[in-house]
């Protein structure tokens, strides 16, 4: 029964709107030699800052080590992150650096 009505509900899509469950094919785009060579390069870029950012992240962990507690977490816990997970599975995951060695809530 249901497989006849998606079959009723394509044969529908077909006719009322044509080119609408056509694929394109590989060989179909603009797949021109500039427009290649410039995505080729903007992924390159992005790779390239990707990094800087994970460097520049590991040179803040550095610099933050060398600065003294101003205050004792064991005395004065903080109280929980109220904006961690707040969007859930909306929020995009980074490309930074995978595991971060510190958190910034903690460094006083």
């Amino acid at each position: 029964m249901e497989n006849d009505s998606s079959l009723l509900r394509h044969e529908y899509v077909q006719a009322n709107f044509p080119g609408a469950l056509a694929r394109p094919s590989p060989e179909e785009g603009n797949w021109r030699p500039e427009h290649l060579f410039t995505l080729g390069q903007s992924r390159d870029l992005y790779r390239v800052y990707q990094q800087q950012i994970v460097n520049c992240d590991l040179e803040i962990e550095n610099v933050l080590q060398e600065f003294e507690p101003r205050t004792d977490p064991a005395e004065r816990p903080l109280p929980p992150d109220r904006k961690r997970n707040r969007a859930g599975s909306k929020r995009r995951k980074k490309n930074g650096h995978p595991h971060p060695a510190f958190d910034l809530r903690t460094e006083t």
